[in-house]
Parts: C-alpha cells; structure tokens; sequence
C-alpha cells in the first residue's frame, strides 16, 4: 500500500472511503501490519475486531448507503488503554487488570462507533496514567518515533507516537495533567485537550473528578475539530459532563494574545523558548501578541496535593493487596495521596482556585493565553524527568512540564502544536489556551500555526 496513506488525515482516509477509492477492510489490514512491525510499542492490544468492522465500513458503501452520517466511517481510530472498550482487554497500564476484558464500551468509543469508525486497537500508557513517561511493569517501553532512545511522554505517550509514525491518523486519549498535550509536543503531532467534561469520561475509576480530560492527538487540527465534533456533549452516565456549546470570544475586532514563557514559576531550556518564540511570531498576522505577567504558580502546590490524593481514592484500600504486582514509584505515590489531611486537601483546593481566578482574569483581558507546551524536547529514557533545566536542577518530576497541567486545574480548553525543531531533530510544542467552552477558537488560533508552518507531511524517522 502506498506509504503517504499511512500520513493522510483522518478526514482524507473517510473522503476516499465514502468514494470508494479505498477500501477500509484493505486499508486496516495494512495498518495491522505496519503495527506488528512497529519497533516503538506505542501499540499494546490490535483489536481483533478491527477487520470486521472495516468489512462492515465498506459495505455501506457499496450497498450506496448515505454515509456523510457517518463521519469516520470506516476510519481506523485508537484509543488509549485506560478507555474501556467492549470485549477489547482494558489494562490500565497495570499488572492487576492484565487480564481485564470490559463488557461495554466508554461512552467516547460508544460515539467512535456511532461515527463509523474502527477501532484499531489500544494504545500504551504508564501504570494508571500516573507518570510523564510510558515505562509499565505490565507493557513495556514505548519509544519515540524521532529518536528510539528518548522518551515519547506521557501518559497518553502509545497514542501520540503510533500518530506521529503513521500507524493510525487518529487517537483518543485523556489528559491530567497534560498527558495529551506533553507526548503530542515530544512527537511533533496536535493534541488537543477540551473544556473540562466537553468530551464525557464514563465509565472512570472516580467519576467525580475534574482533573481528567478526554482529548485527542491528530495529524492535523482539522481532525482534533472532526474528533470534537463526534465525542463532544452531555452525557447521563459522566455527571460532570457539559452539553456542547461554543462561546463567541468577548472581545471584537482583532484577537489578542497574552503570552508568558514563564508563567510565573516555570523554568525553560533557552533552545525550546527560542524555537517557540519562532511559532509566536505566526500569530501575529491574526492577533496582537503581547507578553504579560501571569501568575499560575499556585498550580505546583495544588497539584502537589490534589493528584496524590485522587490517586488515594482510585485506588481506595486495594493498594495493600496490589502493590506487589505494580510499579514501585506509582505505589509511593498513592501512598503520599494516603498521607494527605483535611488540613492538605483545603490547601490544595485553594491554590486550585487561586489558579483558576488568575487564568479567568488574564483572559478576561486577553482572548487567549499562549505558552510553550513543554520546558524540554524529549530526553533519555530511563528518566521521569531531567536533573537540570537551563542550568537549574530540578526538584520535582513535575519541573518539566509546568505549562500544562495548570489547565487541569482550571479546565480551560489547550491544544499543543508542533512549534519546530531542536538542532537534534526533537519536536518541539507551542501550546493555546482559551477562555472554556472556546475550544474551536482555540483550535481556529492553531490552524494559523499550521499554515504558516505545516508539519502534517513531516516524518519521523522510525514506525
């Protein structure tokens, strides 16, 4: 099969499918090999349900049925292994639900299907979603498709890299703490994190939580807007769920942008803020950019407390009877969430606020605010994180990622775009941020990126 098939955009693949210039049965039984083949494990589970429902994707179209209902149709869609999937093994990442097979489908993959699309298999992902690198006692190492000895980021890292290699147009993944928007920088793909309960996450470990994001890693904008389209809206089984709805900008005339390389505590390797200065500068034809003061380093100490302790309650009183069987540095990690006070939990919920208020004022002023997505390209594996930034040693795991996860914490809408390249050949990320329920203006701002420096054609040296 012709190798550009492999780069075509989700909405490509689905026009040729609908024209019948492609055969979906054809097209996915290609991609099944080009996974087996793959040296990166971005992929743990092949669903074997994949070919027939690719079979059943060209018979709509050859019986002339109307297919513009079906806007996947016959698309090959992955989805990440913390997103159950009917009768396709679910493991979390963990030795402890290995051999967990799900009776029903995530309400996302239940409107993947209704979209037409085909489930291709299921992508990897660290222990529970729990660290910035994919390294699971259970799946392995995933690598990245730009350099096999770094890191492909996390924890939605098996998503973006099978993305970024050709190896499905179109992922769906979830974001804590930038587990969309972190691997979608270090792969050079477009990740898109929505609104906080834009895109419904059901059923989930602690259905009440608002720090994780359904979200989606594309080749192209167009498709994180086609994705949106299909996942987006209310849902009864996700109580915090929102119906879809777009807010026009407050602002008339011009756009206007604030952007802040520091964020009021973030650290950045010179290299990276150059190159994404760089990007910046694209704006410009379509919004005022102006660098301004913005405050978000409460977010370190809320997410300090706040995730630990979400993890504390997934995992309720199994950690005694799981540990064994897990990652060591996830087990401490819900152990310090075990630790965690009243007195702790108010502290963080307030510096959680305090982030929230701080990002509603700027962009209360400002249609959007713009930072790097990461401090860093993609370093060794073996690592969670750097020891040093710009000449600074870390002190946490977080240091590395400062600019996304504060957006967990506000549930603002933020998609990462490639920015460029290090002069190692590492992508590297730009990331917009809008004010909630803004998504597609966000993802409007994107496209001007995407013009300006197109890097849908771009790849990456491994699959």
């Amino acid at each position: 099969m012709d190798e550009t098939l492999f780069f075509e955009s989700a909405a490509g693949i689905a026009a040729r499918i609908r024209r019948g210039e492609l055969s979906s049965s054809e097209f996915t039984l290609a991609l099944i090999d080009r996974i087996r083949e793959s040296q990166l494990n971005a992929y743990c589970t092949v669903a074997a349900s994949a070919v027939d429902a690719a079979r059943r994707a060209d018979s709509v179209v050859a019986a002339g049925e109307e297919t513009t209902k079906f806007p996947l149709l016959g698309v090959p869609v992955s989805v990440k292994d913390n997103i159950e999937t009917a009768g396709i093994r679910t493991s979390y990442g963990s030795r402890v639900f290995a051999e967990y097979v799900p009776d029903s489908d995530a309400v996302c993959v239940r409107r993947l299907k209704a979209a037409g699309a085909v489930i291709i298999g299921k992508t990897a992902l660290p222990e529970f979603a729990t660290k910035g690198v994919v390294d699971s006692p259970l799946l392995g190492i995933t690598r990245n498709p730009w350099d096999l000895t770094k890191v492909v980021g996390g924890s939605s890292g098996g998503a973006a890299a099978a993305v970024a290699a050709g190896l499905g147009p179109l992922a769906v993944g979830n974001d804590q703490a930038g587990s969309i928007r972190m691997p979608a920088a270090l792969c050079g793909v477009a990740g898109l994190k929505p609104t906080g309960g834009r895109i419904p996450f059901a059923p989930n470990l602690f259905p009440w939580d608002q720090l994780f994001h359904v979200g989606l890693i594309s080749r192209t904008v167009d498709d994180l807007e086609l994705g949106l389209g299909v996942l987006e809206g209310l849902d009864p089984d996700d109580p915090l769920s929102v119906p879809a709805v777009d807010l026009p900008l407050r602002h008339a005339g011009r756009l206007s942008v604030a952007w802040s390389s520091s964020i009021g505590f973030a650290t950045i390797e010179p290299e990276v803020l150059s190159i994404v200065r760089e990007a910046l500068t694209d704006i410009g034809s379509t919004a005022d950019v102006e660098e301004v003061g913005i405050d978000l380093s409460p977010a370190a100490l809320a997410y300090s407390i706040l995730v630990p302790f979400k993890r504390a309650i997934e995992t309720g009183n199994r950690l005694d009877e799981w540990a064994d069987r897990m990652d060591p540095e996830v087990v401490d990690y819900i152990r310090l969430g075990q630790k965690m006070g009243v007195d702790d939990v108010r502290t963080g919920l307030r510096a959680r606020s305090a982030v929230y208020v701080e990002t509603e004022r700027v962009l209360g002023e400002y249609d959007f605010i713009v930072t790097p997505t990461l401090s860093v390209p993609a370093f060794e594996i073996g690592l969670t994180g750097p020891s040093v930034i710009d000449g600074v040693p870390t002190t946490s795991f977080r240091d590395w990622f400062p600019y996304t996860y504060p957006f967990n914490l506000s549930g603002h809408p933020a998609v990462s775009v490639p920015a460029g390249f290090t002069a190692d050949g590492l992508p590297v990320g730009i990331q917009i941020v809008g004010k909630r329920f803004s998504d597609r203006a966000v993802l409007a701002l994107a496209r001007v990126i995407e013009a300006a420096r197109p890097w849908a054609s771009t790849r990456p040296p491994f699959r």
